[in-house]
């Protein structure tokens, strides 16, 4: 999975780098104004140090070269990212199940008993337009809904008992038990 895209930070300093042969020493990157920039409410789940070592990594830093800036072992800095990058995999599982919520919310129309089997598809049609939910079914699908699984709670064309239907945001109508 590319974690690029997760962590690009415009407005994290830029590190120097000063070439000596064919190894390239980084100076000073994690100190200074990083440190200054990000209050802990702006990080999310994230601590400070896990925010930093992913960041750097994004940039490009080899994790050896944080260990030798953080002043910690190459290991520390593999089990506090590999952590870190958990812990943003579960907040965007987290947020995708937060919008499959909202997208299912349920609004109910409940049906009272005595109603007209007729009036009880303007009902569920009116309530959903009080929504603004457009509606999948229509009135002979609601009609048919009734009388296959509330057959039961009808005589002489009247509701014998309450009946309550729920539909979400995406119009889906059910006959809640």
């Amino acid at each position: 999975m590319k974690w690029r895209s997760y962590f690009a930070l415009n407005d994290v300093p830029t590190p120097t780098a000063h070439s000596t042969g064919d190894s390239i020493k980084r100076q000073n990157v994690v100190g200074g104004d990083f440190n200054i920039k990000y209050q802990k409410s702006e990080l999310g789940f994230l601590t400070k140090k896990q925010f930093q070592i992913l960041s750097l990594r994004d940039r490009g830093f080899l994790q050896r070269e944080i260990a030798l800036e953080m002043h910690m072992s190459r290991s520390s800095v593999s089990m506090i990212e590999a952590r870190a990058r958990r812990q943003v995999i579960k907040a965007r599982q987290t947020l995708k199940v937060l919008e499959h919520v909202k997208s299912e919310s349920r609004h109910l129309v409940k049906i009272e008993r005595g109603t007209k089997l007729q009036r009880i598809p303007l009902l569920v049609l009116q309530e959903a337009d009080k929504s603004h939910v457009h509606l999948r079914s229509n009135m002979v699908d609601i009609l048919r809904m009734v009388k296959k699984y509330k057959a039961n709670c009808l005589s002489d064309g009247k509701t014998s008992r309450r009946i309550i239907f729920s539909f979400n945001e995406r119009g889906r109508v059910q006959i809640q038990s």
